[in-house]
């Protein structure tokens, strides 16, 4: 027992009085009981008299009961609940009749909430355990008037059964602060009921349909717990937030609920179903008459499937912030207009703006970042804090205020057990509170309070804050008439031409089916939406151009309220926006096809400075750590936005030159390298369950074995450009004709090709969300007429005695990607065995002579003054034969010499061995860099790449000039 607290009452206080009058209340009754009790027992129970009437009042009843547990239990600690439930169990067990069991559950609530309200009136227990603590007992209570009800509901009418002929369960949902483990010490609980499907009872001498049954359980479990007896009441149930309200039935089959919540359901019930939680726990259903555990969790996880679609939005959900701002104002509103300034929940700063701020947030988030996704407010803020939605200071500061109201609504409560949030009004109460709380003046409390509510008023202020842009004049601006003056005082500083393009063009969207089709409140969002735009736009350098891509983001969601909210009520989003779509085709078509990329453009910071390999792979790690392991469709989902939104950052951080094309290539490469290993990790796992192991020593579902995915080309090179397709060769080491472990066993060849081809798939696959990327294997031993994937001897002899020579240069810019380690490294290293493999010299300048003027011939679309950047003369593919070319031209003089798979960097190191001269070697890395600079930014523009010669003709020269000082005439 604790030994350090102050038991004495504040001097010339009231509260002395008021101890010696109920205390002597106490020692009249149990005389002989408080004289053989420890003093360390009666001093805090005559504290916690003094302090609560509540207490008081239970103890005349209870005071042996609390004697006997405190001999055994220390009355600081957490409940004993273990003794508890068994005692509860068996008493409930023996009762006969509805009024038997109403006594037991009635005097059990009390004896729990008297030695909860005992603990934190006099030991100042953690506001944390008391949550824990008080919605335990909550559950346990609950439940077995259920466990007490269900069987002699069972013997009248039968069971409810299913296929299988097991019971079916009345899942009972928690609601509120208690479906989230905070439940107040005095609440109503919040409940509603629901059953897995409809039929009829069996097994009994009358038959009742489940929804009847249901309802008359649900009836009964109310009755034992809400009827007030001479002992009181267990807890009085509210029911009001079921499906249709009151006058909704008051159980629902999960097939009625689905139905309703896809239908009807309103923005306040997704709010509320934030925190709902299904109490019926496997642990605690009575064997013979109810579930077993397997089913009980069966059906919870069934009905929790059921509602997260209704509550959290698979995309970032602004759609619901119109609704938040009206509740807010609402909070607002009614603050204001009751005076709730002594109410600790519903005054400013109170308890429920705190909950509001973090629902809100949960609501909007939760689809996209599942481990926000949590009942508890003190959970669930803790993940916004992680995740840094909210920041990590105003985040501690936020629930260091909560827990601190919390803490007083609870005290206040337990002075008379009652369901209140007000201030007391009577000295003698504000002097309980004070002294309850530690503080040696009411006044002082109040102040410390005041601190605290104006924490959680000004972070409450700040969700959704909108700056009003009252020079904008939005309430003046009509698209039904649109006037030349809406829009030449904003382009005063453009071209005569500017005012009457932009006007045909909005005339144009006005006209279009896209907006006439739109609803009042989504055209009322548009005519609010376009005097911002307007003026955001009026800072571009070519603002025609940025109206015409921005009108066609806005007719790709015009029926999605959420983003025009998004854009609306966020300034820097907007501006985001212009900018990006003024700078780039590519962006704005990215966002059209993916509008969800929007959500992005709120984080400015990380929108341009995209992450480095390490950090991308653990990011996508966890993202989809978030997702079931079985949900294909979702991981599929996650990939895409993953690789959408990344690829998004490294083109911002190009159009705002805060990354050089060096850098954007590595990025874009080291995407693909995230999202195949992703990918390869889901197709092993999944094949392994499908077909068993492959017979590889240290290989399990974990961890895979002997399988590499090698890349070449742009992605070899490390320099993907925005759009590149993967150019990929797949290799295994396993025996080919051993077997897999499973029941459907495969050979090594079948496992590894299926591999192969679900890795393809899930590349090149189509969903909502687009494609990952365009897979080419033509570079595969035999080409297209090759094995999808080539085990490791096969591979080596085909490279050594059958290659073409192109087929070596391709190897020159190849590396290994994803997969095992070990064979990774097994092909870095027969790659370089193969480069510095002797070669005949002039056979090999011929051959790649040959093929260039091949491909050129068939590909080069150069005319006039027009040059193909990529196959032109003197252009990027230019350059990269002549690397390849001279990397297995001396290769062999150099056998030790490992090459890099980057062309620049090939370069660089073909100079320091004084092959190419410095001039040569700059001459083509400046070009080769310049040339991929341009062909990133024709992507990002929308550009032809035929460009004029006169942009590249200095380079072309230059690189035509080495062509012909290294292989002779082009």
């Amino acid at each position: 027992m604790t030994s350090d607290i102050n038991y004495s009452l504040p001097s010339d206080s009231s509260l002395t009085s008021e101890q010696q009058a109920l205390w002597g209340a106490l020692e009249q009754r149990y005389c002989k009981e408080l004289a053989q009790a420890d003093a360390s027992v009666v001093q805090p129970l005559k504290m916690a008299v003094a302090l609560s009437p509540f207490v008081a009042d239970v103890l005349l009843a209870e005071l042996p009961y609390v004697l006997a547990y405190s001999e055994q239990w220390d009355l600081a600690k957490p409940l004993a609940f273990e003794s508890i439930e068994q005692t509860l169990s068996e008493q409930l067990a023996a009762c006969q009749n509805d009024n038997a069991a109403k006594q037991v559950l009635r005097r059990w609530r009390s004896r729990i909430f008297v030695l909860i309200a005992i603990r934190n009136l006099v030991y100042s227990s953690s506001i944390t355990i008391d949550f824990q603590d008080i919605s335990y007992a909550a559950d346990r209570l609950i439940l077995s008037a259920y466990h007490w009800v269900y069987p002699r509901l069972g013997q009248q009418f039968g069971t409810p059964l299913d296929e299988q002929e097991k019971p079916l369960p009345l899942l009972i949902l928690a609601m509120g602060k208690y479906g989230g483990k905070e439940l107040n010490f005095s609440s109503d609980v919040d409940l509603m009921f629901f059953f897995p499907h409809d039929g009829e009872t069996q097994k009994g001498p009358r038959r009742l349909e489940h929804q009847t049954f249901f309802t008359r359980l649900g009836q009964q479990i109310i009755a034992l717990l809400a009827d007030r007896t001479g002992d009181g009441f267990v807890f009085r149930v509210d029911m009001r937030l079921r499906p249709y309200g009151e006058s909704g039935p008051l159980a629902m089959s999960f097939a009625a609920a689905e139905e309703y919540y896809q239908d009807q359901g309103r923005e306040w019930e997704r709010f509320a179903l934030i925190k709902a939680r299904i109490i019926n726990s496997a642990s605690c259903d009575i064997k013979s008459n109810d579930l077993n555990n397997a089913q009980t969790e069966h059906y919870k996880e069934m009905f929790y499937q059921l509602i997260k679609p209704f509550v959290y939005r698979r995309y970032i959900d602004f759609g619901v912030l119109e609704s938040i701002r009206n509740m807010k104002t609402m909070i607002e509103t009614e603050v204001r207009r009751k005076g709730l300034t002594d109410n600790i929940k519903l005054g400013s700063g109170g308890i429920r703006e705190a909950e509001f701020i973090v629902q809100s947030l949960q609501l909007i988030r939760g689809g996209r970042i599942r481990h926000i996704q949590r009942r508890s407010f003190i959970k669930a803020l803790e993940q916004l804090k992680r995740t840094e939605i909210i920041q990590p200071r105003v985040a501690e500061k936020l629930l260091e205020s909560y827990l601190f109201l919390r803490r007083v609504e609870h005290v206040i409560q337990q002075l008379h057990d009652q369901q209140t949030q007000l201030l007391p009004d009577n000295p003698l109460d504000q002097t309980r509170l004070t002294v309850a709380l530690g503080f040696s003046q009411y006044g002082q409390f109040m102040d410390e309070l005041s601190k605290h509510q104006q924490v959680i008023s000004a972070e409450f202020s700040e969700v959704f804050h909108v700056d009003d842009e009252e020079e904008l004049d939005a309430e003046r601006f009509s698209l039904d008439i649109l006037e030349r003056d809406d829009f030449e005082h904003w382009y005063t500083e453009h071209d005569s031409s500017v005012v009457p393009a932009m006007m045909d063009k909005l005339q144009r969207f006005v006209g279009s089916n896209s907006f006439q089709h739109l609803s009042s409140r989504g055209k009322s969002r548009m005519e609010s939406l376009f005097p911002k735009l307007l003026n955001v736009l009026s800072r571009e350098s070519d603002p025609v151009v940025s109206f015409e891509r921005i009108l066609d983001l806005l007719r790709s969601i015009s029926r999605r309220t959420a983003y025009l909210v998004l854009l609306e009520e966020n300034p820097p989003v907007l501006e985001h926006l212009v900018k990006l779509c003024g700078q780039s085709k590519w962006v704005s078509e990215q966002m059209i096809e993916h509008p969800l990329l929007l959500d992005e453009l709120l984080y400015p910071n990380a929108l341009y400075t995209p992450l480095d390999s390490s950090e991308l792979t653990q990011e996508l790690r966890r993202q989809l750590l978030r997702i079931e392991p079985d949900d294909e469709e979702q991981q599929q989902e996650q990939l895409r936005i993953f690789k959408q939104t990344h690829e998004l950052r490294v083109a911002a951080a190009v159009l705002n030159n805060t990354i050089n094309v060096k850098k954007a290539s590595r990025y874009l490469s080291q995407i693909a390298e995230a999202i195949i290993a992703s990918v390869i990790v889901f197709s092993w796992r999944k094949l392994c369950q499908r077909y068993g192991l492959p017979s590889i020593e240290g290989v399990d579902q974990d961890r895979m074995k002997g399988f590499a995915v090698i890349g070449y080309g742009k992605f070899g090179g490390e320099e993907l450009g925005f759009g590149s397709d993967l150019d990929l060769v797949f290799l295994f080491d396993a025996e080919p004709e051993a077997t897999t472990s499973g029941e459907r066993s495969q050979s090594h060849t079948q496992f590894f090709t299926r591999l192969a081809q679900r890795v393809i798939h899930a590349l090149n696959m189509r969903t909502v969300s687009g494609v990952l990327y365009d897979v080419d294997m033509r570079l595969r031993p035999s080409g297209k007429s090759g094995l999808l994937v080539s085990y490791t001897e096969s591979f080596k002899d085909y490279q050594l005695n059958e290659a073409w020579t192109w087929e070596h240069q391709a190897l020159s810019r190849a590396r290994a990607v994803a997969g095992d380690k070990d064979l990774c490294q097994w092909f870095e290293q027969l790659r370089c065995e193969l480069l510095a493999k002797p070669r005949d010299a002039k056979q090999l300048k011929q051959d790649v002579i040959t093929m260039r003027e091949k491909m050129r011939k068939q590909l080069d679309k150069s005319q006039g003054d027009k040059f193909d950047l990529k196959q032109g003369t003197g252009g990027m593919v230019d350059i990269e034969f002549l690397a390849q070319y001279l990397l297995l031209a001396n290769g062999a003089s150099f056998p030790q010499e490992c090459w890099s798979s980057r062309t620049t960097r090939q370069f660089i190191r073909l100079n320091e061995l004084e092959i190419l001269s410095r001039e040569q070697a700059d001459h083509l890395i400046e070009a080769y860099r310049y040339y991929r600079e341009l062909n990133n930014r024709i992507v990002l523009t929308g550009q032809s790449k035929q460009l004029p010669f006169d942009l590249v003709c200095d380079h072309s020269a230059r690189v035509s000039s080495c062509w012909q000082a290294i292989l002779g005439k082009s």
